[in-house]
């Protein structure tokens, strides 16, 4: 999970044309697609292939007003992952507890359907790593411990990259992202399967929080 899937899955924060989130009375209800008013002109530059790479991998929308409105309607703008200044899940109290809290639980009910194991992996703040910042001291890390406490409310093991990727970053210098976009890169893949596979061997262990190897049940 990183931390603009939550934003993005709000009303308003995204593409219309999107499945989305809206609060009603307390609890979140789903929203259908809708049609963008530039439909058609959108469908036939989606199909350009070029168009595809300078919207998807080099984010050019966010510069260019035209690529905006094109492929993002109401999109809210935001530097690095989120938007810490402009969102309810920083300002409105049990806004983002409620938010992934329901959202996990939709997870835990996918899983539940065909019978399988859930394990959750929470992105930490690459840019603040980079520079030279604390991720855990930045206003973006209240979705990380939100994930912690709602992923232990519904008993789904998480992991949390933080720790991880600060102590790497601190050793070698090595980024875990490409440089035109913020996706993992072989690096940053390489490091996760390593905490994945390290949890599933320990997982005779009773875990609800694991981060690094450290078990953080208090």
């Amino acid at each position: 999970m990183v931390h603009n899937d939550f934003m993005e899955s709000i009303l308003g924060y995204s593409r219309i044309d999107n499945w989305s989130l809206i609060e009603k009375n307390g609890n979140f209800v789903e929203v259908k697609p809708q049609p963008t008013s530039n439909l058609l002109l959108t469908r036939i530059v989606r199909n350009i292939a070029l168009a595809r790479y300078l919207i998807v991998n080099m984010e050019i929308h966010q510069n260019f007003k035209l690529m905006h409105w094109l492929f993002c309607a109401n999109t809210r703008n935001y530097e690095a992952n989120i938007d810490t200044d402009d969102l309810r899940i920083f300002t409105e109290e049990g806004f983002l507890e409620n938010l992934v809290g329901h959202i996990m639980g939709k997870y835990q009910e996918a899983v539940q359907e065909i019978n399988a194991d859930l394990i959750l992996v929470m992105n930490t703040n690459l840019e603040a790593i980079y520079s030279g910042k604390d991720p855990e001291n930045m206003s973006v890390f209240k979705i990380n411990r939100t994930a912690w406490a709602e992923a232990e409310k519904l008993g789904i093991p998480i992991i949390d990259l933080t720790k991880k990727f600060v102590k790497e970053w601190k050793t070698n210098e090595k980024k875990f992202s490409f440089d035109i976009d913020a996706h993992w890169n072989q690096h940053g893949h390489y490091l996760v399967a390593e905490l994945v596979t390290e949890w599933i061997l320990c997982r005779t262990i009773s875990l609800r929080r694991f981060v690094c190897g450290e078990t953080l049940d208090d």
